[in-house]
């Protein structure tokens, strides 16, 4: 007997030998072609037999287009087919796959929408260097932000075009510039200027040791660099260490050791009138962090703050080009913006944020994303929750995107998955029936200034009405940026053609919403509190926008809970252990028909999580 159980232990560790176990859990890898309104993917590495969400995501309005539903074969391999429609005007669209962890695997190929693109080289003469301004493709009429910066010794003299477009001002080291029909290639001239003092390059400096600083659960460990700024152009540049950034690598290893959460953060010290800072990490040092972390990189650098979270620091250590990381915070000058969002964002500042690795631009971030802070002080009579933040896209329209302002920091914070111009807004909306010290006055008012609900016409917004199953629904995916399919055929029996009509298809496409049965939404019926957080709780699952956390409260401390019917039940227990919804008083009424108002509530509580 002990021979053979000896011998079962030789066979045993020849396996383990011949197939380690690190070769069973293969990397996932999706890849995704277009062609002819359909998106097409194909991915490995995943776990045999299980469902996975696919999500088209439009990168550059960071909103959902499609999605659908796979599951694995048994060799870990997945593949479907997604009706997004036309990709049409500039924007972006990349693939995600919602793996059993919750987390994403970007794909390897970004969907370019079909349209006509020319090449824009843009470069710089001797004498400087381009801190904003990225080559690649554009179609005519788009409008690209430059910024140039000169060396010492030399001062910057005007940019110039081989093949038309238009400049706002040549002579502005700090301009924009119209997409001619054709390839361009841009050139920023400078000058020598002996003894000019300049200083417009990247000038490593000391950094002193790195400052370790707990709060909670997260570790911060941070270093300071300063810049040097060009007097002329007030931009500043500095560069770390590669010695500064590994010590603080070192240091986010070692809280993560114990269990904390780390962020490595770099401070960056500006002169009062810089109006763009670049800050440049060694290529091999950010690779050093990607690769022996999960630490997020923030830089604070006085004018902005932008911290990537764990995937975009991979998705930025991934990026082909093998150049060193330089990160880009700049203030753009109004005078270079269309007249229509001047007026929207009059004299509040508006930022264009880059990174870049060596030359090439990043412009997504592959399922991860960046928090942003932008310095505001509220102007006089301005009200915090009227505070909006834009996208400015190629075109130069203006898109609302989730943010808000923070009054203890002074700051206006948002998330994006790519980076590009955004400004802050002010929309202050307010309603004859909606008193100031109403209980739902603030959630109003933070929900219609970003147009996720609208009045009933006459200045009122009918708090105490009813809301209908689409208005819900409506409100549901306006709060997460959920774009409209306008090329729907297929949806509810019961759509009809009205307002809500392809609101309801692209949710039923999605898997947002199931409906009522026959293929029936109900879209005019009232809509009950259950019924609601039943709605709520399937979308947030479908969007991985779950609520975390708990407050210590549970369903059982309501004296109905017994009423909650089986369909809506995980999902009133998961919002009043989050504290999403709070009841009244013992109750939680889940029969009783919403309200505008609780509506508006429930989401805004949502939103500011």
């Amino acid at each position: 007997m002990n021979k053979r159980i000896l011998s079962i232990m030789l066979v045993v560790l020849m396996c383990l030998l011949l197939f380690p176990l690190s070769a069973a859990a293969e990397a996932v890898n999706v890849n995704a072609t277009y062609a002819n309104g359909v998106v097409t993917i194909a991915g490995t590495g995943f776990t045999s037999g299980t469902s996975y969400s696919v999500r088209v995501v439009d990168i550059v309005n960071s909103s959902i287009k499609a999605m659908g539903q796979t599951t694995a074969d048994g060799s870990g391999d997945i593949s479907a087919s997604i009706t997004t429609g036309a990709l049409g005007t500039l924007a972006n669209y990349t693939v995600y796959v919602n793996k059993p962890d919750g987390t994403f695997a970007g794909s390897d190929t970004t969907i370019v929408a079909d349209i006509t693109t020319h090449t824009a080289t843009i470069q710089a003469g001797t004498g400087g260097t381009i801190t904003t301004g990225a080559s690649g493709s554009y179609a005519a009429g788009a409008t690209i932000t430059l910024v140039a910066s000169a060396n010492s010794g030399y001062v910057f003299s005007s940019w110039t075009s081989n093949a038309g477009g238009t400049f706002v001002n040549a002579n502005s080291a700090s301009t924009t510039f119209t997409m001619p029909a054709a390839s361009v290639t841009i050139t920023a001239n400078f000058t020598y200027s002996s003894g000019s003092g300049g200083g417009g390059s990247v000038m490593p400096t000391p950094t002193p040791e790195p400052v370790t600083t707990k709060d909670g659960n997260a570790t911060t460990v941070s270093t300071s660099v300063k810049a040097t700024t060009d007097s002329t152009t007030g931009t500043a540049t500095a560069s770390v260490e590669a010695s500064a950034f590994n010590s603080l690598t070192d240091k986010a290893k070692e809280a993560e050791t114990s269990g904390q959460k780390a962020v490595v953060e770099i401070k960056v010290g500006v002169a009062a009138n810089t109006t763009a800072v670049t800050v440049e990490i060694p290529r091999d040092a950010f690779n050093k962090v990607a690769e022996e972390t999960k630490a997020d990189v923030k830089v604070d650098a006085g004018i902005g703050t932008v911290t990537f979270n764990t995937k975009a620091v991979e998705s930025i250590s991934g990026a082909v080009n093998a150049g060193n990381i330089s990160i880009s915070i700049t203030k753009v000058d109004a005078s270079t913006l269309t007249s229509e969002v001047q007026a929207r964002v009059s004299e509040r500042p508006v930022f264009d944020f880059s990174v870049k690795s060596g030359s090439t631009d990043i412009s997504n971030f592959r399922g991860g994303n960046a928090k942003i802070s932008i310095p505001y002080t509220l102007k006089p009579g301005e009200k915090e929750n009227s505070v909006v933040v834009y996208y400015i896209d190629n075109t130069g329209n203006l898109k609302t995107v989730r943010g808000r302002y923070d009054p203890t920091t002074r700051t206006v914070n948002f998330t994006t998955s790519h980076f590009s111009q955004y400004a802050v807004g002010y929309n202050e909306v307010n309603f004859k029936d909606v008193a100031a010290k109403a209980w739902y006055n603030e959630a109003v008012g933070f929900m219609s200034a970003r147009g996720i609900v609208n009045g009933v016409g006459s200045g009122k917004f009918a708090p105490a009405n009813s809301v209908t199953r689409a208005d819900f629904l409506i409100m549901v995916m306006n709060s997460y940026g959920i774009e409209i399919d306008t090329t729907i055929t297929d949806n509810f029996a019961d759509a009809s053609n009205k307002y809500y009509t392809k609101y309801l298809g692209t949710a039923k496409r999605l898997g947002l919403v199931s409906g009522v049965g026959e293929n029936k939404y109900a879209p005019e019926a009232t809509i009950s509190r259950q019924d609601m957080f039943a709605i709520l709780y399937r979308a947030l699952d479908k969007l991985g926008e779950l609520p975390t956390g708990t407050i210590g409260k549970s369903l059982g401390s309501f004296s109905d809970a017994g009423d909650i019917a089986g369909y809506a039940n995980d999902a009133m227990k998961l919002f009043v252990e989050t504290g999403t919804i709070s009841g009244d008083g013992s109750k939680l009424t889940p029969k009783a028909t919403s309200t505008r108002a609780q509506a508006a509530q429930v989401l805004y509580n949502l939103l500011l999580k």
